[in-house]
């Protein structure tokens, strides 16, 4: 029996080889639904690249990178409570 696993871990692999991907690529790779990708690219969160003579949007995959870097957080305590 085939893991369903590994078919999902191969498209981000491919996907994550491009230099550009869709929004609907950001959906399988953050594993997040198409209304919260065009949320965050409305938002300004996710910035996109809008090619000339083309009606497709794009997202760098380096720049998702760098914006995914941005947002992660330390879900470490430093007063030592137990909260």
């Amino acid at each position: 029996m085939k893991n369903p696993n590994s078919t999902n871990v191969a498209v981000k692999a491919d996907i994550t080889n491009k230099i550009l991907i869709s929004p609907s690529e950001v959906c399988q790779l953050l594993g997040i639904g198409k209304t919260t990708v065009y949320k965050l690219i409305h938002e300004g969160v996710i910035p996109v690249i809008k090619l000339p003579y083309c009606r497709k949007l794009y997202i760098s995959v380096d720049a998702l990178k760098s914006t995914i870097s941005s947002y992660t957080v330390s879900l470490t305590t430093t007063d030592g409570g137990d909260e």
